[in-house]
């Protein structure tokens, strides 16, 4: 199941990157204040993340410079429980909002799909979100 969450980005968290057996990889957090609440003084905050990995991970370390706070956007999402051990041996669960498709929003019509800042000749994978 999916669902769309429509905003304006408030807040882009600092990314964070890793290594693993399987490669490196990116996440980033974002807030998005919804556009029109049911009651204007209380808006719905939803808080996103992207995960990247391999060749995709500039996506996730570059999102604030393709949509910096302040623009408007439609956020496709998933509700995710991901599961650890933690090294005391414990089944240890945590809840995510998972963005897949992220698109901006032009004068406040039909969401457009998102395009990053223009590509360089070495770098002509189209953006996976």
């Amino acid at each position: 199941m999916s669902f769309t969450f429509q905003g304006t980005i408030t807040k882009v968290f600092p990314a964070r990157t890793g290594t693993t057996e399987k490669g490196d990889w990116a996440s980033v957090e974002f807030e998005v204040t919804e556009s029109n609440p049911e009651n204007a003084q209380y808006p719905q905050i939803g808080k996103f993340d992207i995960f990247k990995n391999g060749e995709n991970i500039k996506y996730a370390k570059d999102f604030q410079s393709y949509t910096p706070p302040g623009t408007e956007v439609e956020v496709e999402f998933n509700l995710k429980k991901n599961e650890y051990t933690n090294k005391s041996g414990e089944l240890v669960g945590f809840y995510k909002t998972s963005a897949w498709k992220i698109s901006k929003v032009e004068g406040g019509s039909k969401p457009a799909p998102f395009q990053p800042a223009p590509a360089s000749e070495e770098d002509e994978d189209p953006l996976p979100f």
